[in-house]
């Protein structure tokens, strides 16, 4: 808890805002392929929730908010009538470009508007006060440093009575539980042996000749490997130019930025204690385990049985509130 305190505390939120604006911009077109695990597991999920709750008989306004590449639209617009509006908004213009053309490859019948969120301190949306009925955000909660006033402005500008979605999002009620915890540490070491290795190689100081040993054995990673630093450069290119860091970040540190709240995780049932909590599912009980071996008997099993048990104590949950 103390790291965590101290991430918050030493990146200020402008930082945050313009790390993880340029992160997207300069991997629009490639982020969707990073986490495949994640797309797989979660579309299933947001096509039941979506049929269940996305029932009006009147015109309709949804807005996404971190709409990346298209994810969330590309699953909930297949409910939505023509007279209907889809607003996809992102602080990445790059990666929002990339989701109007994913959207426009579709014949979905509402209509669509894309719109650019300014980064700026403190949070504000581009939209007028109660013009929402739905407000729908997934994995973007824990992005963002200042998440007070990012729920302020989502409660500024949906309807009484719209809805709010929170989707994949890390429930820290599973960090909380130290059985839940330790149990992924220790099934994650027996199922990676190789992060012990890691680990004891870090400690030692010999991660590098490790890694060039990685590398010499398996030559496409390190190709992944200088793309990260690439992105790494022009970040830091970036943030040099416009004076808001005085020396380059490290890889390690920009992915912190990026997710500063994601080793924390938020209190579903706590989050908007004056909204009504509709629907509400946790999920992925062995944290990474789950998404590294998906397709795997005897986790999937053993997941099952820690859902029974541990009902709200997975490690990422989906919530769906009334205002």
């Amino acid at each position: 808890m103390k790291n965590i305190k101290k991430i918050h505390n030493f990146y200020s939120e402008k930082l945050v805002q313009k790390v993880n604006e340029l992160y997207f911009d300069f991997t629009n077109e490639e982020y969707v392929c990073t986490h495949p695990e994640i797309i797989k597991q979660t579309k299933e999920r947001w096509e039941r929730i979506a049929k269940q709750f996305l029932h009006f008989n009147n015109p309709i306004t949804v807005v996404d908010i971190g709409t990346g590449t298209g994810f969330v639209p590309l699953i909930a617009a297949k409910f939505l009538k023509k007279e209907d509006l889809f607003i996809c908004s992102d602080i990445s213009k790059g990666i929002l470009d990339t989701a109007n053309r994913n959207i426009d490859r579709n014949n979905f019948h509402c209509q669509f508007e894309f719109t650019k969120i300014k980064s700026q301190v403190p949070y504000k949306l581009p939209f007028e006060t109660e013009s929402m009925d739905i407000v729908t955000i997934n994995s973007v909660l824990h992005h963002i440093k200042d998440t007070t006033t990012f729920l302020d402005e989502i409660n500024r500008i949906l309807k009484v009575n719209g809805l709010l979605f929170i989707a994949h999002e890390p429930n820290k009620y599973f960090f909380e539980n130290k059985f839940l915890f330790y149990n992924y540490y220790i099934i994650s070491h027996l199922f990676n042996p190789k992060d012990i290795i890691y680990q004891v190689f870090e400690k030692i100081r010999l991660k590098k000749m490790l890694e060039q040993i990685y590398y010499f054995i398996h030559p496409k990673k390190k190709g992944s490997t200088t793309k990260h630093k690439k992105i790494t450069d022009r970040i830091n290119e970036k943030l040099l130019q416009e004076k808001i860091i005085e020396k380059a970040l490290l890889p390690g540190e920009i992915g912190a930025i990026t997710d500063i709240r994601a080793q924390e995780g938020f209190k579903p049932d706590s989050l908007l204690p004056h909204y009504k909590l509709l629907h509400l599912e946790t999920y992925n009980h062995m944290y990474w385990v789950n998404i590294r071996h998906i397709n795997n008997f005897l986790i999937k099993k053993y997941n099952s049985l820690l859902e029974k048990k541990y009902p709200e104590k997975g490690s990422s949950f989906f919530a769906v509130f009334r205002k």
